[in-house]
């Protein structure tokens, strides 16, 4: 190091040997982009690298919608989207470059994760695209649910009407409280014209997961946000019929049975947590349940 040996850099034939400095300096030394560039710490990613391109797999680890601008250490592909929960694989239309590296903005919402796949040689940025763009709401969905639970698991027997959509453990009637098990909701809408682009349906927040029928068709399961599924196939003109068949957990069984003489419960564990006093769980289909359409 010579007589200084508190300096941090000293060169060595073709290459340098570096000191008293963090790994991030050290890489900014020798100007090593990182892997991925993210400002938000609530972000997280892995990559791999295949004979077929680059796999990204990014994560939000919060309850909250983020956008972010990654800057992958890619250049000259195409950025793909694919979501492993609906299957669909589609291009990004919008990045740019800086440098060697491609920065692509990405919106996940609370605790959503994609994979961003670079495979294809990129085709030019489109100007004025977004790779999310809004959604206009065509209409929401405000006509009677109809509201069938299982008398096995001890639901009502006749079918519930509800003019609002509302949380199951804060029903009056104990037997929706305590509820358990699955039940579908129905209901109809109506709609002059079929809307252009891609059509979804927004169930706004199920607790905790709803398999979504559209005129009879199964259009897809939902058990974490975005509560959406394309229903582009399916949606008709004038009237449609939709079908939601949720289903909760065990929680608020356990519960309302703990209430219960022990001879009279349906639910046992070994070693029960619950208590009459727990706080239940949210239930149900809570929505608001819309109509939306998103061109592309």
């Amino acid at each position: 190091w010579g007589a200084d040996r508190l300096q941090k850099k000293r060169k060595y034939g073709n290459g340098l040997l570096l000191n008293n400095m963090s790994l991030e300096e050290a890489l900014a030394e020798i100007q090593l982009k990182p892997d991925v560039s993210l400002k938000n710490k609530d972000v997280l990613y892995t990559h791999r690298s295949t004979v077929e391109g680059d796999i990204y797999f990014l994560t939000n680890q919060t309850a909250d919608k983020v956008v972010i601008f990654p800057e992958f250490r890619v250049h000259g592909l195409q950025p793909e989207l694919w979501d492993a929960v609906s299957g669909s694989m589609r291009n990004l239309p919008e990045y740019s470059y800086n440098g060697k590296s491609t920065v692509v903005p990405l919106q996940l919402e609370a605790y959503e994760s994609a994979f961003i796949v670079f495979r294809k040689t990129a085709a030019p940025s489109k100007t004025g695209s977004k790779n999310f763009p809004s959604s206009e709401v065509v209409t929401e969905l405000r006509n009677v649910w109809e509201v069938k639970f299982e008398r096995a698991s001890r639901g009502p027997a006749k079918t519930i009407e509800m003019e609002e959509l509302s949380d199951w453990s804060k029903h009056a009637n104990e037997q929706v409280k305590n509820y358990s098990g699955t039940a579908v909701y129905t209901t109809t809408f109506n709609i002059a014209e079929l809307p252009r682009g891609n059509s979804f349906i927004d169930l706004g927040k199920v607790m905790v997961m709803g398999k979504v029928k559209l005129n009879g068709v199964d259009v897809g399961t939902v058990w974490t946000a975005p509560y959406r599924v394309d229903v582009t196939t399916a949606l008709k003109k004038g009237s449609n019929k939709l079908e939601v068949e949720v289903v909760n957990t065990w929680v608020n069984r356990l519960i309302g049975d703990s209430k219960l003489p022990e001879k009279e419960r349906g639910t046992w564990l070994n070693a029960n947590p619950y208590k009459p006093e727990s706080a239940y769980q949210s239930a149900g289909l809570l929505g608001p349940v819309k109509l939306e359409h998103i061109v592309y």
